[in-house]
């Protein structure tokens, strides 16, 4: 798995979604990678970060990242039990940002 440090980030969401990424930034931070999911057919994976927050990835390109919604991570990890650091995380993320819903910030 990467470290955060070896991927590069996309124009996309560092222009059309700099109010998430600054949120995450500000508020929580991106932590270390912990969990990849490859998606082969969207091509992308998805990685969970010890922060709770989901990075969706073409090879070393994150394309979007969100904060870490229960459904989004119950989808990742197919039912199987959440891992307990992560599910605490998220509940941590949900009360320090007010502007979590399904994962995604608010406008």
């Amino acid at each position: 798995m990467p470290t955060i440090e070896e991927l590069n980030w996309s124009k996309h969401i560092c222009n059309d979604h700099i109010d998430r990424m600054m949120e995450i930034i500000l508020k929580i931070g991106f932590g270390e990678i912990q969990y990849a999911f490859p998606d082969k057919e969207k091509q992308v994976t998805n990685y969970v970060t010890s922060t709770g927050c989901l990075l969706i990835c073409q090879g070393n390109f994150v394309i979007t990242a969100y904060l870490l919604s229960f459904k989004q991570a119950s989808a990742l990890f197919n039912k199987d039990r959440i891992p307990q650091a992560i599910y605490n995380q998220i509940r941590k993320n949900y009360k320090r940002s007010t502007s979590i819903k399904k994962g995604k910030v608010k406008k």
